[in-house]
């Protein structure tokens, strides 16, 4: 009995004398701000699986109060029940923030659409959206 333990002694002697473990790093961090339920729910499941740290939101108001501290990423809709989700790019890229915006829309109007591109966002996506595009343009670590 003595003898085993002191083998096991030994053996976590020698795992605690070893190099220390490389610290996993943090997930990316994603902010989805999408107003169909559905939707939302099925992007926030995709990301999270693939080991994206995910917040949402359903409105202009909630994604903007989200953008503190900053995300990794911005999977931002435009059609919003409280406003164009144009409105937090035009935050993010007034703020200052190095976060990457992605736009999903199925909009069609080009006016509305070249106003949305003249504030900067990383990526225009259309919907509906193809998954790998989509990795993509947010950077997915994957």
């Amino acid at each position: 009995m003595q003898d085993c333990a002191a083998r096991l002694g030994r053996a976590i002697e020698e795992v605690l004398a070893g190099p220390e473990p490389e610290p996993e790093p943090p997930a990316p961090r994603i902010l989805v701000v999408e107003d169909d339920q559905a939707s939302r729910v099925a992007l926030v499941a995709l990301f999270a699986r693939r080991g994206w740290a995910v917040s949402f939101a359903g409105t202009v108001a909630e994604g903007l109060a989200m953008l503190r501290p900053p995300p990794d990423c911005v999977l931002l809709d435009l059609m919003l029940p409280d406003g164009g989700g144009e409105a937090i790019l035009a935050a993010a890229r007034a703020g200052g923030l190095t976060t990457r915006v992605v736009v999903t829309t199925g909009l069609e109007d080009p006016d509305r659409l070249d106003a949305v591109a003249r504030l900067g966002p990383d990526s225009m996506l259309p919907k509906p959206v193809a998954l790998e595009a989509l990795w993509r343009a947010c950077g997915d670590p994957s």
